[in-house]
């Protein structure tokens, strides 16, 4: 029992303390699916203190580098992402 409560407070430090996840998600159902992808695979990288312009970046170039998002709507995919990830810190 003691391993169990242990681990659950291990896992509640390591998580981000956002107080507007629910904001965050809610801006996120209404964006296009390329944007959508990208938060979902930002949203659980973001950190406080963290450089996360260069996390949604990586994703990014990734999904550009892979042919899964156009080099032409990347920018503004991934900025439309960044505003919902944004909302995180509000």
């Amino acid at each position: 029992m003691r391993a169990l409560k242990v681990g659950i407070v291990a896992a509640l430090l390591a998580s981000p303390a956002y107080a507007d996840r629910k904001k965050a998600d809610a801006c996120a159902a209404g964006l296009s699916p390329d944007s959508k992808a990208i938060y979902a695979a930002a949203v659980g990288k973001m950190r406080r203190g963290a450089d996360n312009e260069a996390v949604v970046t990586a994703i990014t170039l990734s999904k550009v580098s892979s042919g899964r998002l156009s080099p032409l709507t990347a920018k503004t995919t991934a900025e439309a992402a960044g505003d919902c990830l944004k909302k995180l810190a509000d």
